[in-house]
């Protein structure tokens, strides 16, 4: 993998392919089953979505794999799933490395795309600005989310719906809470040069 900490891509997908990608959020959620990384109904992850024509077109479109691309060669879909965060308190997810949660020592990237607008205030991305040496020992906090105390530099991102942000499995990133009375959606893909 490419050593870089993340590359933001604005616009990677046009408002028709995320208008698309919104109905089959809204539609895998009014269907979702049980997940137990959810948090209530605050913080919701919808897995499997490849039943989706929305989503198997921006997972194979050229925009999504050239930015996959520059960061591993080869790029294989690892895992993909909608994130949406609703208004509430629960929704914080503090400091963590998307790597430390997998029984595998496989680096992959991910890229994060924004099917709303992201601000602090309904809960957009915050990344490290460096990537530590390793995978860092998370411990549970207040959510019971395994998380870690991250020091560094950071960058908070303001993402316009379309707009992506791709890093590495190894880089530390949170959100906050969504304090805005809209839910926040989001697609985030898992793709790795290795074979799965």
């Amino acid at each position: 993998m490419s050593v870089r900490t993340f590359e933001v891509a604005e616009p990677l997908v046009d408002d028709a392919h995320i208008a698309e990608l919104r109905r089959c959020c809204d539609a895998r959620l009014s269907n979702r089953g049980q997940n137990p990384m959810n948090r209530g109904d605050v913080r919701i992850f919808l897995t499997d979505n490849l039943g989706c024509d929305g989503v198997r077109s921006y997972l194979k479109s050229t925009a999504l794999q050239e930015l996959v691309g520059r960061f591993v060669r080869r790029p294989q879909l690892y895992h993909e799933q909608f994130v949406i965060k609703r208004n509430g308190p629960e929704g914080n997810f503090g400091w963590h490395q998307d790597g430390a949660y997998e029984d595998t020592a496989i680096d992959y990237v991910a890229v994060w795309l924004a099917l709303d607008a992201t601000t602090a205030e309904n809960g957009g991305l915050e990344l490290a600005t460096e990537i530590p040496g390793e995978i860092m020992v998370h411990r549970p906090d207040r959510n019971k989310d395994h998380t870690f105390c991250y020091q560094g530099g950071s960058a908070r991102l303001s993402l316009d719906a379309g707009s992506a942000v791709a890093f590495s499995s190894s880089l530390p990133h949170r959100s906050g809470p969504n304090t805005t009375s809209m839910a926040r959606r989001a697609h985030v893909s898992f793709w790795t040069g290795v074979e799965i």
